[in-house]
């Protein structure tokens, strides 16, 4: 009899157990989802103000937009919605291949604020293929489509018979990338009035054609700092303008026509 009795006690205290347990997994449960309900759509979370620091050439809602489309490869922070303060919880974002150089979030919990400090790639020239046109930045990367634009302000180099480039990519080979942007700060910086400016892909040159000057001609497989350097002293002749063309194709040595 007394067996019988603590089997049964043992039984309705196992039932009572699992009873308990049950009910502690749902109010478990039930405080886990109220802790992110209130989260994401508490208006304690929620951004009232974003501010951008850093702008030069884009708006602030593109760099938003920009940072915005990095964050949302996380499901979580997709959960939250942009408009949350929990979405922006991150020091850095990568944004590579975009018009950013750098991106920082700085957050005020406080005062529910988003900052952005961002720097912009530098927009070193406009780089036109047969089809679309680039900015590259200063290591000879193609970021993001350009204007087809006229004149000398902004340096334009054409490409003949060259396909769409891969946003995010070398425009040249990359062992010759450096003499490139090289060459394109040598011509801003003389400020020749540039009418057009080419790249022939299979020799590796730039031709610039002036506005009642010489074609000059360069090579990008090798440095140009000589050959600037012997450019600029040529400008400074009174016959410069009327010359045929400048040929800097030769490491250390210059040709001209008269």
């Amino acid at each position: 009899m007394k067996s019988y009795s603590d089997q049964r006690y043992l039984q309705k205290k196992k039932g009572s157990n699992s009873y308990r347990a049950i009910f502690w997994s749902v109010i478990l449960l039930i405080a886990i989802f109220g802790i992110i309900y209130i989260i994401a759509y508490s208006p304690v979370f929620q951004i009232k103000n974003f501010t951008v620091s850093g702008l030069k050439n884009i708006s602030q809602d593109s760099a938003l937009e920009i940072v915005r489309s990095r964050l949302t490869a996380s499901r979580l922070r997709n959960f939250f919605g942009s408009n949350n303060m929990f979405f922006w919880n991150a020091d850095s974002v990568d944004v590579s291949k975009t018009q950013l150089a750098s991106a920082v979030i700085k957050q005020d919990w406080l005062r529910q604020t988003v900052g952005l400090e961002i720097s912009e790639r530098e927009r070193l020239a406009i780089w036109c293929s047969d089809i679309l046109c680039y900015w590259i930045d200063n290591n000879g990367i193609a970021f993001s489509e350009a204007p087809e634009t006229e004149g000398s302000l902004i340096l334009k180099i054409s490409v003949a018979g060259a396909e769409a480039v891969e946003i995010g990519s070398s425009v040249i080979e990359e062992r010759f990338i450096k003499n490139l942007v090289a060459i394109i700060r040598g011509i801003s910086e003389l400020r020749l009035p540039i009418q057009i400016a080419s790249y022939d892909g299979k020799l590796g040159e730039i031709r610039v054609n002036l506005y009642n000057g010489p074609d000059i001609y360069f090579s990008t497989r090798f440095g140009p700092a000589l050959s600037i350097d012997s450019l600029s002293v040529l400008m400074e002749q009174k016959d410069f303008y009327i010359m045929n063309y400048v040929d800097l194709r030769v490491e250390n040595r210059i040709f001209y026509k008269k």
